[in-house]
């Protein structure tokens, strides 16, 4: 195993499971267990790919945002696809990517809930915060899905914990992470995706922080379009349904 390569001082600790358990209790599970130990960390899935620098951008913004209860997490993933967003070295955005993150203990476990039991009581609370009707109908649905467990996954409800705590994430303004688990065998990302193997740059350093932290719309716009929504973008700008 790779973790018995380790050759600096330090601590390991070993969850191993002793019966198969679905992706909804198993990753969930494990990143809780994650925080029981630690006041921060980062999570890194087997099929997700790191630049070196992803972690010192982390480690920074773990010590950086430690105390700010507005920032949920710190993603290494940047969806853009080539379009600059601010001048910055990162924009806060509402969507939570997890395909190599960060985050503090007291985000996890004081908001977490695989099973969303607030969705029911704060359903239109938390559709109201979404601009878009389109983009709100897509949500409802999603979350709705979620609460009936009709989707084996444990990262919707990451994402509904942050908006019910009117939170945002944080990403980077190059992408850190590439998923490398697209294919026939993948639990989830299946078929052929512009997000798959995507090529990835080394972060600069020293980093320029935004000058507030409020999610960037038209990065979160651009995402919601072109890595959430089935139906393509241009087809529905087409119709005319989404401007």
């Amino acid at each position: 195993m790779i973790f018995d390569e380790i050759d600096w001082p330090c601590t390991v600790n070993r969850l191993y499971r002793d019966t198969h358990l679905c992706a909804r209790d198993s990753i969930s599970g494990a990143i809780t267990w994650f925080f029981q130990h630690e006041e921060n960390g980062i999570v890194l899935e087997d099929d997700c790919v790191p630049v070196p620098s992803f972690f010192t951008f982390c480690q920074e913004l773990l010590y950086r945002y430690a105390l700010d209860q507005r920032v949920a997490m710190i993603s290494g993933d940047n969806f853009q696809f080539g379009r600059q967003r601010g001048d910055a070295s990162y924009y806060f955005s509402r969507y939570c990517h997890i395909w190599g993150w960060a985050t503090w203990r007291d985000r996890w476990l004081g908001s977490y809930d695989p099973d969303m039991r607030h969705w029911p009581k704060y359903r239109t609370q938390v559709l109201a915060t979404i601009r878009n009707p389109i983009e709100r109908f897509y949500w409802s649905q999603i979350f709705s899905l979620m609460y009936r467990r009709r989707i084996d996954t444990w990262d919707y409800q990451w994402l509904f914990a942050s908006w019910l705590n009117g939170r945002v994430a944080i990403v980077p303004g190059v992408n850190l992470v590439t998923n490398i688990g697209f294919g026939k065998s993948a639990h989830h990302t299946r078929t052929a995706s512009r997000a798959a193997n995507m090529s990835t740059n080394e972060m600069t350093f020293p980093l320029t922080h935004p000058d507030a932290v409020l999610p960037d719309h038209e990065a979160d716009r651009y995402t919601f379009l072109h890595s959430y929504l089935p139906t393509p973008a241009y087809v529905l700008k087409k119709l005319g349904i989404y401007s």
